[in-house]
């Protein structure tokens, strides 16, 4: 078989690839194999219709505050990620300096979303609540 996966009949956007309507995605190991209008269903273990759906790349949220418990900001927005077609994350500033590892700790143990980190300039970033500084 060519494909793990195919995917069959969905709107796909990609203005990268300058690709927009109906067509087909063929994925194999988990990655993208082929795209095209019509890929035969004979060559897939296994076909799934996403007619009336849109497909695109992964999105990526370009402010977000992955550092949870460290801040009042809102909701994790790790949880919400991929239901939403993000697959990237950018931290806008969450820490700074100083606390920097911790962070790295929650990156490197608590997150499968791919995440872009940015450190404020402040040394603790926005660590704290509104209720505590």
């Amino acid at each position: 078989m060519k494909y793990d996966l195919l995917l069959t009949g969905g709107e796909v956007i990609d203005p990268g690839a300058g690709l927009r309507g109906l067509m087909d995605i063929g994925i194999s190991g988990g990655k993208i194999a082929a795209v095209a209008p019509s890929l035969p269903s004979s060559d897939a273990r296994r076909s799934i219709s996403v007619k009336g759906k849109l497909l695109t790349a992964g999105l990526v949220d370009i402010h977000a505050h992955v550092f949870v418990n460290a801040h009042d900001m809102g909701a994790a927005p790790i949880s919400s990620a991929a239901r939403a077609g993000v697959t990237t994350l950018c931290d806008a500033g969450s820490t700074g300096s100083s606390n920097f590892s911790g962070l790295r700790h929650v990156l490197d143990h608590e997150v499968r979303t791919r995440v872009r980190a940015f450190v404020n300039l402040s040394a603790i970033g926005i660590t704290g609540t509104s209720r505590g500084g």
